[in-house]
């Protein structure tokens, strides 16, 4: 509508912050769900803002923005809102072109409530159909040992059929477990002797690496003079 098309004036063209937003909140209180989901890009990726991202998304969905379901699914999860999470993550399986979406989001609410046997049936059901995100969340379940043994092994595995049906993001989730597994097998190898297994140029990113994994209380770095020492939590 013509208030959405003043707002994009002002805040895409002018670069008027507040007249953008005032003009997106007046096209969306009249209706416009593209400019109610365009408010919780702005909040969300622009000002850090979640609550207002999480109000402007469920009003993007009211007035039929089907596109931001997964993220709005995600923040209901968070909340602990899981009925209204699996509301959207349902709508989404059947939704044609947001299926994987919909599935993965089910899978990872069911792992979210301890229901794992449960997430690993969904995560099947998209390898079934060639979906790599299916073969990558199988990978992530056997890597963190998430309702079934932790096994290295088979997380690979599913990690390798993922970057061959695609996803770019498997090499690197195999290059974690690969530092992962290096602690495993050596308890308390020193952090200086990983960086010795990868090459120089990789030592920011295995630095960055084990800081996440100890984040993630899957590893614990103890300090040891002026390294630290590697345990598996």
């Amino acid at each position: 509508n013509a208030a959405n098309k003043i707002a994009e004036i002002y805040y895409e063209n002018l670069e008027d912050e507040e007249q953008g937003i005032e003009w997106y909140e007046k096209a969306a209180e009249l209706g416009d769900g593209d400019a109610a989901f365009r408010l919780s890009q702005i909040y969300g990726d622009e000002m850090d803002d979640h609550e207002n991202e999480f109000k402007w998304l469920e009003k993007a969905y009211q007035l039929g923005r089907i596109d931001g379901l997964s993220f709005l699914g995600d923040f209901y999860k968070d909340r602990q809102e899981f009925e209204k999470a699996k509301e959207c993550y349902e709508k989404l399986a059947e939704l044609e072109g947001y299926e994987v979406e919909g599935i993965i989001g089910l899978g990872s609410l069911c792992e979210n409530n301890g229901e794992y046997n449960k997430a690993i049936e969904y995560y099947e059901s998209l390898v079934e159909i060639g979906s790599y995100e299916g073969m990558s969340a199988l990978g992530e379940m056997y890597a963190k040992g998430r309702g079934v043994k932790l096994d290295t092994n088979i997380a690979i595995k599913w990690y390798e059929q993922a970057s061959e049906a695609g996803d770019y993001s498997a090499q690197y989730k195999m290059r974690e477990l690969k530092i992962f597994e290096i602690i495993l097998n050596n308890v308390g190898i020193l952090q200086t002797d990983v960086y010795k297994r990868f090459s120089s140029q990789e030592k920011d990113y295995i630095m960055n690496t084990l800081k996440d994994l100890d984040k993630e209380n899957r590893i614990v770095r103890v300090k040891s003079g002026s390294t630290y020492k590697l345990f598996v939590e």
